[in-house]
């Protein structure tokens, strides 16, 4: 009876022996497999999020360059249009001393020819800052010398004429800006050439804005 007794009881301390430690192993495995599956999901989750600015600060550039493209475009056409009616208000001038000469008539003829000239000048400064505002409202944002022509200005909004009424044309260069989040695209001017210098990649935000602020 008692070494009846004895065998079972011997039975039940293996088994709960063993069982434990087949249990922990399991655990164990378990445990390691999370591990693994945290790090490759870290991993994917980071190649995941730089894959995403990459194509932001990309984006952000390829606006840049559609904003400034645009701005061009308009800054040539304001060359263009106001280059035109320079070239009819000088030969008004001519006019109006040949009718001096000849037939008062030219000369008024001159005179009224002029003033329609500078006024279509005006009418298309006007338009070209008008154009600017709504690259403004579109998301594009520019430095203060984005109002520069190649024709100088008293304020912004008048043009700058000489003795003879021709709108004067600007000397010296000049640099716009196009600024986005992480990125600043410059542009230099002068009076025949358009050039992209550089685009400036900014990290940090505090860096941008003091950056910009220097620009302002």
């Amino acid at each position: 009876m008692q070494d009846g007794q004895t065998q079972p009881l011997k039975f039940n301390l293996i088994s709960k022996a063993k069982y434990p430690i087949i249990e922990n192993q399991s655990g164990s495995i378990t445990i390691f497999n999370l591990l693994i599956l945290l790090i490759i999901t870290i991993l994917f989750m980071g190649v995941l999020i730089n894959k995403v600015q990459t194509i932001k600060k990309s984006n952000q550039l390829a606006k840049n360059y559609l904003c400034m493209k645009e701005l061009t475009g308009e800054l040539k056409q304001h060359k263009i249009v106001l280059q035109k009616a320079n070239n009819i208000i000088h030969l008004a001038n001519i006019g109006q001393v040949v009718g001096l000469i000849t037939n008062p008539s030219v000369t008024m003829t001159a005179k009224k020819i002029k003033k329609a000239s500078q006024s279509a000048q005006k009418i298309y400064h006007f338009s070209f800052l008008n154009n600017l505002a709504l690259l403004f409202k579109r998301g594009c944002i520019f430095s203060p010398s984005s109002t520069k022509t190649n024709f100088q200005t008293k304020v912004i909004t008048n043009l700058q004429r000489n003795s003879l009424g021709l709108v004067k044309r600007r000397q010296n260069k000049w640099s716009i800006y196009s600024i986005g989040k992480q990125n600043i695209l410059k542009t230099n001017f002068s009076k025949d050439q358009v050039s992209v210098e550089e685009s400036l990649r900014i990290q940090a935000a505090k860096g941008m804005s003091n950056f910009v602020l220097r620009l302002l």
